[in-house]
């Protein structure tokens, strides 16, 4: 009997002390996992406060960047502004340059055709130029030809009123050479000094002795011309002068001497010829 009540006992205090074990394996293992657990998330805790450490800095800088950036954008939009502002005016502008270019146009547009017109009409002038440029030449060539003649014929004018002139001389006997002037000579007694002369027209000779150193002194002309045999004396004594008349001809002797016997003589004698 004490036997089989014990027995039970036993077999409870196995399994209190079993489930006591159970209990305590668990709790170590629940404090274990609660260990690692308390380390793991706490490592991760401080990873994350960590990583939220470095995001707020970068966050604090992207909102430094982000109000610069918002400065740049208000600044922007205020160049922004004044640029549309411009463009508004310069749109304005445009239209009016439109408008003014639309109006140039036209001006080209009729400035060309009157210049089409102009070249037209140039070209007709040129024809006209080229036209009258070949009249003046053909009346140049013309004037030329005729300028050879007039100074043809002003040479030969020029020579037929020298002709006359010397004609009119001739007639008139109005011209006048020199042919000896205020030669001094000397010559022995009885003898004269002569010049032969060639005469072209009738006229008349004039000696002139300026003095003398004999009062025996005479002048003297021959000449042969036309079957005309022409020679005179004519004596001037100390000084005098003494005309002869000539006709033409290449040998004119003309003399001035004296007839003394003993001395002879000097004499300053000019000669002219007048036709």
């Amino acid at each position: 009997m004490t036997d089989k009540e014990s027995t039970p006992k036993s077999k409870k205090r196995v399994v209190g002390i079993n489930t006591a074990i159970a209990l305590i394996i668990v709790v170590v293992l629940l404090a274990a996992v609660l260990g690692y657990s308390m380390y793991y998330y706490t490592a991760e805790i401080n990873s994350k406060n960590n990583t939220l450490s470095s995001t707020n800095n970068e966050l604090n800088s992207k909102n430094s960047t982000i109000q610069s950036l918002n400065l740049q954008i208000n600044t922007l939009n205020s160049e922004i502004s004044s640029l549309n502002n411009q463009i508004t005016n310069l749109k304005a502008q445009l239209n009016t340059s439109n408008g003014t270019i639309q109006s140039l146009n036209s001006e080209i547009s009729s400035l060309n055709n009157q210049i089409t017109n102009l070249k037209a009409q140039l070209n007709t002038s040129n024809g006209t130029i080229q036209s009258l440029n070949l009249q003046i030449n053909t009346l140049n060539s013309e004037i030329s030809s005729l300028n050879n003649q007039i100074t043809n014929l002003n040479a030969q004018l020029n020579t037929s009123n020298s002709t006359i002139a010397n004609l009119q001389e001739i007639l008139s006997l109005s011209g006048t050479t020199v042919e000896i002037n205020g030669q001094t000579i000397s010559q022995p007694a009885g003898y004269y000094t002569y010049w032969t002369l060639s005469i072209p027209y009738a006229g008349y000779i004039v000696v002139e002795v300026l003095s003398s150193t004999s009062t025996n002194t005479y002048a003297i002309v021959s000449w042969s011309s036309y079957g005309v045999n022409y020679s005179d004396s004519v004596t001037v004594g100390s000084s005098g002068t003494v005309n002869f008349p000539v006709l033409p001809s290449s040998n004119v002797v003309v003399g001035v001497g004296n007839s003394d016997l003993i001395i002879g003589a000097t004499e300053t004698v000019t000669i002219l010829y007048y036709y």
